[in-house]
């Protein structure tokens, strides 16, 4: 039987201020710091893609966003060894 792929949903926001990129800088040990667009994971009490957007960004950096316009939709498969 071939196994599935599992499929976490997420939702990132492209925040622009200005001619700036709000990013927001990750660390963890063990590995180096790197940065992100504010978002994250899609929740079951998350009626759209959209409502998880505003929840991530309220979360992660307080704010509200306006004019939210979906820019694309990705697939990319994610091996837990770290191969790809």
């Amino acid at each position: 039987m071939t196994e599935r792929p599992v499929v976490k949903r997420t939702a990132r926001a492209v925040l622009l201020d200005g001619d700036d990129l709000i990013l927001i800088k990750r660390t963890k040990p063990g590995v180096d710091p790197y940065w992100v667009t504010p978002g994250g994971g899609v929740e079951p009490e998350d009626a759209t893609v959209v409502d998880a957007l505003h929840r991530e960004v309220g979360e992660e950096l307080g704010a509200k966003i306006v004019d939210v316009v979906p820019c694309f939709v990705d697939t990319v498969e994610h091996i837990a060894d770290g191969g790809v």
